[in-house]
C-alpha cells in the first residue's frame, strides 16, 4: 500500500555524467542564402494567414535546420504529401494537417526557384563535419556503437545514403517499421552496423545504453524531447561512467541562439528534469511563436530568448523551493500518520476531534511556544501564534 516515486535527478548513486559537446557549423554562402529565403516565406505566409499555431510555423523551420537539402529535395519531389508521410517528418497529430498542408504546398511551389538540391548536398557544411568526425572516432573506437536522433524521415534517408557512400554502416528506425526490436539487435550485435539513424520514436521505450554517443543532428525546441532522447541511453544498465551529447547544428541560426541563450542557460542537456514539463512547456511554446510570428533581427531574437530564459528560471527555482518546503511536511505527515496508526491499533474511529488533537500536539511539542486559538466565528479554523 505504499507507492514510492523517485525521479531520475533526485538519485545521486551510480548517477551517469552527462557531456554536452555542441559544435555549432558555419553556414556557407549557399546555405545562408536558403536559409533566410525559406524563413522569409514562412513568416510571410504566417503574417499573411494571422497564423498562432506553433506547429504551423515550426515545421518547415525544423526541417529547414535539421537537413537543408534534404528538406529541399522533400519540398521540390514530394509534390502534395500524404499525412502520414507529413506527420512522421514533422512529428505532427492528427488535427493539424489541414492547417500545415496550404502552408507545405506554397513551399513546394516557391522553393523550385530558391536552390538547387545538389548543390546544397555538394556544399552540405553539417553533413561534412558529422562524416569527420563519425570517420575519426569510429578509427579510434571501432568498436563504439553510435545513437543518431533526428525529426525527419528525409534527413534519416538522406544521411543513411551518404554514410553508405562514405563506408560507413548505419540503420534506420523510425515509424511503421513491423521489427523495431529486430532492429535494435541488429544494431546492438557487434558486427552490425555502428550507426542506429533513428527519429523520435526511438527516444521512447527502447534500451540503449549499450551505447555512450548520442548525436542530436537537429535541436529539439521542446527539452523533454532532449531528455526523451538522452533518456535511452541515460538508464539502468548504462556501464560507462559518462556519455557523450553531440549537438550539432548551422550557427548563427535560431537553432543556435536558443541553444545558446535557453538551452545553455538551463543546463537542459546537464541536468535530468524529471517532471518539470508544465514548466519548460508553456515557456517554449510561447517563444515559438514569438520567433516565428514576428519579424525579428538577430539581436531581438537574442533578447527574446533570454526574457524567456530567466522566466523560466525563476520558475523552477520556485519549484525546487516548494519540493525543499515539501520535505519538511512529509515529516509532519509522518508524525500525524503515527498517532493515527495507533488509534486503530486500538480499534478506534478517528474522528476529526483526533486529528485536531494530533496537530496541535505536533506543533506544541516541536515547537515550544505555539498557540493555537480557535475562530469564534468558524470553529474549524485556528489562529497559530508562534513566539
Amino acid at each position: 500500500h505504499v507507492l514510492n516515486r523517485t525521479r531520475k535527478r533526485e538519485v545521486t548513486e551510480w548517477r551517469v555524467v552527462r557531456d554536452p559537446v555542441p559544435e555549432m557549423v558555419p553556414l556557407n554562402k549557399f546555405e545562408e542564402d536558403f536559409y533566410r529565403a525559406v524563413t522569409d516565406i514562412v513568416r510571410a505566409y504566417a503574417a499573411r494567414r494571422n497564423a498562432h499555431e506553433g506547429f504551423l510555423l515550426v515545421t518547415p523551420q525544423r526541417q529547414m535546420s535539421s537537413c537543408m537539402a534534404a528538406a529541399l529535395r522533400f519540398w521540390q519531389e514530394r509534390g502534395a504529401p500524404s499525412e502520414e508521410e507529413l506527420f512522421e517528418d514533422a512529428g505532427a497529430t492528427g488535427g493539424d494537417f489541414e492547417e500545415v498542408g496550404p502552408l507545405i504546398q506554397e513551399l513546394i511551389q516557391q522553393t523550385r526557384g530558391l536552390g538547387d538540391y545538389e548543390t546544397l548536398r555538394r556544399h552540405d557544411s553539417k553533413y561534412t563535419r558529422l562524416r569527420d568526425r563519425l570517420v575519426e572516432y569510429l578509427a579510434e573506437h571501432p568498436a563504439e556503437k553510435i545513437v543518431l536522433f533526428s525529426y525527419f524521415r528525409a534527413t534519416l534517408r538522406y544521411l543513411s545514403a551518404r554514410l553508405a557512400e562514405d563506408g560507413i554502416a548505419a540503420i534506420i528506425l523510425q515509424g511503421g517499421e513491423p521489427d523495431k526490436d529486430g532492429i535494435i539487435d541488429r544494431f546492438r550485435a557487434a558486427d552490425g552496423p555502428a550507426v542506429l539513424l533513428s527519429s523520435e520514436i526511438g527516444s521512447e521505450g527502447i534500451d540503449l545504453q549499450f551505447s555512450r554517443v548520442i548525436v542530436n543532428y537537429d535541436l529539439p525546441w521542446n527539452p523533454m524531447r532532449v531528455e526523451q532522447r538522452i533518456g535511452r541511453l541515460d538508464r539502468l544498465g548504462q556501464k560507462a561512467t559518462r556519455i557523450t551529447i553531440w549537438n550539432l547544428f548551422h550557427a548563427d541560426t535560431i537553432d543556435a541562439r536558443i541553444y545558446a541563450r535557453l538551452y545553455g542557460r538551463l543546463k537542459i542537456f546537464e541536468r535530468a528534469l524529471g517532471g518539470l514539463e508544465p514548466i519548460l512547456g508553456e515557456g517554449i511554446q510561447e517563444l515559438t511563436l514569438a520567433l516565428l510570428r514576428d519579424r525579428l533581427t538577430p539581436a531581438q531574437e537574442d533578447a527574446r530568448i533570454r526574457q524567456t530564459a530567466q522566466a523560466i528560471e525563476n520558475l523552477l527555482q520556485e519549484e525546487e523551493r516548494l519540493e525543499e518546503d515539501a520535505r519538511h511536511l512529509v515529516a509532519f505527515g509522518d508524525f500525524i500518520l503515527n498517532e493515527i496508526q495507533a488509534a486503530r491499533e486500538l480499534s478506534r474511529r478517528i474522528t476529526a476531534d483526533d486529528v485536531r488533537r494530533y496537530v496541535i500536539r505536533f506543533f506544541t511539542e516541536r515547537y515550544p511556544g505555539c498557540e493555537f486559538r480557535q475562530d469564534p466565528d468558524e470553529a474549524d479554523r485556528f489562529r497559530v501564534d508562534v513566539r
